[in-house]
Protein backbone atom coordinates (compact mmCIF):
# COMPACT_ATOMS: atom_id res chain seq x y z
CA UNK A 1 0.00 0.00 0.00
CA UNK A 2 1.27 3.50 -0.85
CA UNK A 3 1.36 6.34 1.61
CA UNK A 4 -1.32 8.97 1.08
CA UNK A 5 1.55 11.44 0.81
CA UNK A 6 3.85 9.45 -1.44
CA UNK A 7 2.61 7.98 -4.70
CA UNK A 8 3.42 7.73 -8.40
CA UNK A 9 1.15 10.65 -9.27
CA UNK A 10 2.78 13.17 -6.93
CA UNK A 11 6.45 12.18 -6.67
CA UNK A 12 9.13 11.96 -9.33
CA UNK A 13 11.18 9.64 -7.08
CA UNK A 14 8.43 7.05 -6.72
CA UNK A 15 9.72 3.66 -7.89
CA UNK A 16 13.23 5.01 -8.48
CA UNK A 17 15.01 4.89 -5.11
CA UNK A 18 15.43 2.76 -1.99
CA UNK A 19 13.89 5.52 0.14
CA UNK A 20 10.59 5.80 -1.76
CA UNK A 21 7.92 3.19 -2.42
CA UNK A 22 8.16 0.44 -3.36
CA UNK A 23 11.91 0.36 -2.50
CA UNK A 24 11.41 1.42 1.13
CA UNK A 25 8.81 -1.27 1.78
CA UNK A 26 5.15 -1.02 2.62
CA UNK A 27 3.67 1.76 4.70
CA UNK A 28 3.11 -0.79 7.47
CA UNK A 29 6.76 -1.92 7.45
CA UNK A 30 7.91 1.71 7.54
CA UNK A 31 5.65 2.49 10.48
CA UNK A 32 6.88 -0.65 12.27
CA UNK A 33 10.44 0.58 11.78
CA UNK A 34 9.60 3.99 13.29
CA UNK A 35 8.03 2.31 16.34
CA UNK A 36 11.49 0.98 17.31
CA UNK A 37 12.66 4.50 18.19
CA UNK A 38 11.85 6.24 21.45
CA UNK A 39 12.13 9.90 20.44
CA UNK A 40 12.76 12.23 17.55
CA UNK A 41 14.15 15.65 16.77
CA UNK A 42 12.45 17.77 14.12
CA UNK A 43 14.74 20.08 12.18
CA UNK A 44 13.93 22.67 9.57
CA UNK A 45 15.77 24.86 7.08
CA UNK A 46 13.93 27.98 5.95
CA UNK A 47 15.26 30.02 3.05
CA UNK A 48 14.16 32.95 0.97
CA UNK A 49 14.23 32.62 -2.78
CA UNK A 50 14.66 35.98 -4.52
CA UNK A 51 12.41 36.40 -7.56
CA UNK A 52 15.43 37.17 -9.73
CA UNK A 53 16.95 33.69 -9.34
CA UNK A 54 16.55 30.46 -11.29
CA UNK A 55 14.00 28.97 -8.89
CA UNK A 56 14.49 25.28 -9.70
CA UNK A 57 18.29 25.48 -9.42
CA UNK A 58 18.02 27.40 -6.16
CA UNK A 59 15.50 24.90 -4.70
CA UNK A 60 17.73 21.96 -5.63
CA UNK A 61 20.79 23.64 -4.07
CA UNK A 62 18.92 24.53 -0.86
CA UNK A 63 17.52 20.99 -0.57
CA UNK A 64 21.00 19.54 -1.01
CA UNK A 65 22.41 21.90 1.66
CA UNK A 66 19.60 21.02 4.08
CA UNK A 67 20.09 17.27 3.59
CA UNK A 68 23.90 17.57 3.77
CA UNK A 69 23.63 19.24 7.20
CA UNK A 70 21.08 16.63 8.27
CA UNK A 71 23.34 13.78 7.15
CA UNK A 72 26.28 15.23 9.12
CA UNK A 73 24.10 15.53 12.23
CA UNK A 74 22.83 11.96 11.79
CA UNK A 75 26.41 10.67 11.52
CA UNK A 76 27.49 12.57 14.66
CA UNK A 77 24.54 11.29 16.71
CA UNK A 78 25.17 7.74 15.47
CA UNK A 79 28.83 7.99 16.56
CA UNK A 80 27.63 9.15 20.00
CA UNK A 81 25.97 5.76 20.54
CA UNK A 82 22.47 6.17 19.19
CA UNK A 83 20.55 4.16 16.67
CA UNK A 84 19.11 6.67 14.23
CA UNK A 85 16.50 6.70 11.51
CA UNK A 86 16.94 9.82 9.38
CA UNK A 87 13.69 10.94 7.75
CA UNK A 88 13.70 13.93 5.40
CA UNK A 89 12.17 15.68 2.44
CA UNK A 90 13.71 15.82 -0.98
CA UNK A 91 15.36 12.42 -1.08
CA UNK A 92 18.58 10.77 -0.03
CA UNK A 93 21.78 12.50 -1.15
CA UNK A 94 24.42 9.99 -0.12
CA UNK A 95 25.01 8.44 -3.54
CA UNK A 96 25.19 10.28 -6.85
CA UNK A 97 22.77 7.72 -8.30
CA UNK A 98 20.60 5.23 -6.46
CA UNK A 99 21.18 1.54 -7.16
CA UNK A 100 17.43 0.76 -6.98
CA UNK A 101 16.24 -1.81 -8.02
CA UNK A 102 19.27 -3.61 -9.45
CA UNK A 103 21.71 -3.63 -6.52
CA UNK A 104 21.21 -3.39 -2.75
CA UNK A 105 21.63 0.07 -1.22
CA UNK A 106 25.31 0.97 -0.80
CA UNK A 107 24.68 2.76 2.55
CA UNK A 108 21.62 1.14 4.18
CA UNK A 109 22.56 2.32 7.70
CA UNK A 110 23.03 5.94 6.60
CA UNK A 111 20.37 6.39 3.93
CA UNK A 112 17.95 9.21 4.43
CA UNK A 113 14.38 7.98 4.21
CA UNK A 114 11.38 9.91 2.93
CA UNK A 115 9.05 11.36 5.57
CA UNK A 116 6.15 10.95 3.15
CA UNK A 117 6.96 7.32 2.40
CA UNK A 118 6.70 6.64 6.14
CA UNK A 119 3.19 8.09 6.17
CA UNK A 120 4.19 11.33 7.89
CA UNK A 121 2.28 14.47 6.99
CA UNK A 122 5.07 17.06 7.08
CA UNK A 123 2.69 19.97 7.71
CA UNK A 124 1.18 18.20 10.75
CA UNK A 125 4.65 17.23 12.01
CA UNK A 126 5.76 20.87 11.86
CA UNK A 127 2.58 22.04 13.57
CA UNK A 128 3.13 19.59 16.45
CA UNK A 129 6.76 20.73 16.72
CA UNK A 130 5.75 24.41 16.78
CA UNK A 131 7.39 25.10 13.42
CA UNK A 132 5.95 27.02 10.53
CA UNK A 133 5.35 25.15 7.31
CA UNK A 134 3.73 26.70 4.27
CA UNK A 135 3.88 26.85 0.52
CA UNK A 136 4.47 30.52 -0.15
CA UNK A 137 6.07 32.45 -2.96
CA UNK A 138 9.66 33.31 -2.15
CA UNK A 139 10.14 31.06 0.92
CA UNK A 140 10.94 27.35 1.10
CA UNK A 141 10.73 25.08 4.15
CA UNK A 142 12.76 21.85 4.20
CA UNK A 143 11.97 19.57 7.13
CA UNK A 144 13.67 16.50 8.60
CA UNK A 145 13.13 14.29 11.62
CA UNK A 146 15.89 12.30 13.28
CA UNK A 147 14.41 9.33 15.13
CA UNK A 148 16.62 8.20 18.04
CA UNK A 149 17.10 5.25 20.31
CA UNK A 150 20.10 4.77 22.61
CA UNK A 151 22.10 1.63 21.90
CA UNK A 152 23.30 1.06 25.42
Amino acid sequence: MDSAYCNADSCANYGKTWVCPPGCGTLESCQNQISKYCTGIVLQSVSEIPASTDKLTKLQRLNREHNSRFLRLSDIVRRDGYSVLPLTTGGCIICETCTFPDIDCREPERRMHSLSAYGINVGELCKKAGLEYAFTEGIVYYTACLMLSHLG
